[in-house]
């Protein structure tokens, strides 16, 4: 499953603008690095990027998209494979790459020297192990400047026969390179890609700059890999990818069938985590198990996970309404809590009442203290998601006191909570 068309569509956006605005008029390297510890879906986001690039891109581009294996050995694996795993549109550009691909491996194959050698080679967990290869030098090139040159006559020899295929001897080509996981590439292989190639490409009167996409585990500044790149550069744009919120997942499990209920409970033990959750649903036994859970709970009179998740969010509002609950927990779930709050009402600790024509449900501060403690002990993560999202509350607020008016600006843009760093995001600012 594709789990980044559900949750990362706002990811996915942000990574086609970065890289496609990144200007090459200045012919300089523009560089996206995007992070995230194992199992967020950095690899998925790069595999749709690439898809919705080659579908939607009017003007002839060329993404190299190597696999993580090519580039834990020797760098002419890593070069072979790079025109292997090109793609590229429109088709009439595509048909060239294939041809050319084709001959670069056979012109690689002049320049190899050709023997049995044990080298030492990174797994894709990035640890080193030693392996006997063949055909891993070439002659008299020990930097790869060959190599490099060969790469670039290469991609002008496709630039100049699609020139002159489509009858535009102006036209030139956009180059985009992802390099997933590129922390675990060989030594060797990051040093021949931020240094040689990268200054060939730059170099050459034919090509513009490429836009390069790098994936990793932490920031760039704390990874260490931009000690690789000692080209000029035109920007360094980095991307984070979060855990998906449950209103991110919600389309995503619902078709999988998963009942509300349940859903709460698997965000709870996934943690957001798009890898986890992945697993946790390809498991039927187990979808089944917290279903029967949860039936037994609420025949018990017990809450389940979702409605204590509604009690902690209104444990941490000074006044519980459907306003404040839909901050917090999304329009849709928070129009349900609020009535299933007012359904406590006989319920010790909570009373609905009406206030200045308006209904709201008051906490009793002993139950609000208790509910505060087991949310912050049982699920800080939530607890600080929602004390982040009240924080955006007192903006709104402040910047627009009367409720309709807030109404009117949350249907602007759709999503769920309102979120003032995504306006100044899309819209430069919220003033």
């Amino acid at each position: 499953m594709n789990t980044s068309l559900y949750g990362r569509e706002f990811e996915l956006g942000l990574l086609h603008s970065r890289v496609m605005r990144m200007s090459a008029k200045q012919n300089l390297l523009g560089i996206t690095w995007v992070y995230a510890k194992k199992g967020m879906g950095k690899s998925t986001l790069i595999d749709s990027f690439v898809a919705e690039t080659v579908r939607r891109q009017s003007h002839p581009t060329i993404v190299f998209k190597p696999e993580l294996a090519a580039g834990v050995f020797g760098l002419k694996m890593f070069a072979e494979s790079m025109f292997r795993s090109a793609v590229a549109c429109p088709n009439s550009l595509a048909l060239l790459m294939v041809e050319h691909a084709n001959q670069f491996v056979l012109r690689l194959n002049d320049l190899r020297s050709v023997g049995s050698s044990s080298i030492a080679g990174y797994s894709s967990e990035g640890m080193v192990r030693r392996d006997q290869v063949s055909a891993v030098a070439v002659a008299k090139d020990p930097k790869g400047e060959k190599l490099a040159e060969l790469f670039v006559e290469s991609l002008s020899t496709v630039e100049e026969q699609f020139a002159l295929k489509s009858g535009n001897s102006q036209i030139r080509l956009s180059v985009v390179i992802c390099l997933d996981q590129f922390s675990n590439y060989a030594p060797s292989v990051k040093r021949w890609i931020g240094t040689v190639l990268m200054h060939s490409m730059l170099l050459s009167p034919k090509l513009i700059a490429p836009c390069v996409i790098l994936t990793g585990r932490e920031p760039m500044a704390s990874s260490g890999q931009i000690d690789y790149w000692e080209v000029p550069f035109g920007r360094i744009d980095e991307i984070e990818l979060k855990s998906i919120s449950r209103s991110g997942c919600i389309k995503w499990l619902v078709d999988e069938g998963i009942q509300p209920d349940v859903i709460d409970e698997l965000m709870e033990r996934t943690k957001g985590v798009p890898l986890d959750i992945y697993r946790l649903i390809a498991d039927k036994k187990s979808i089944r198990t917290m279903e029967n859970e949860m039936q037994e709970l609420e025949a018990s009179g017990g809450c389940t996970a979702r409605q204590r998740r509604w009690l902690h969010a209104a444990a941490l509002l000074q006044q519980v309404d459907y306003e404040s609950l839909s901050v917090l927990l999304g329009e849709k779930d928070g129009q349900i809590a609020f009535d299933w709050l007012q359904a406590q009402d006989a319920t010790e600790g909570v009373q609905a009442v009406a206030i200045a024509g308006s209904q709201r449900v008051l906490i009793a501060p002993e139950l609000s203290s208790q509910l505060l403690e087991e949310g912050i002990h049982d699920y800080p993560d939530r607890h600080e998601d929602f004390m982040a999202r009240i924080a955006l509350q007192k903006r709104l607020f402040e910047k627009v006191p009367i409720s309709t008016h807030r109404d009117y600006l949350r249907r602007l843009v759709p999503l769920e909570p309102f979120d003032f760093e995504l306006i100044n995001k899309i819209y430069g600012g919220y003033e």
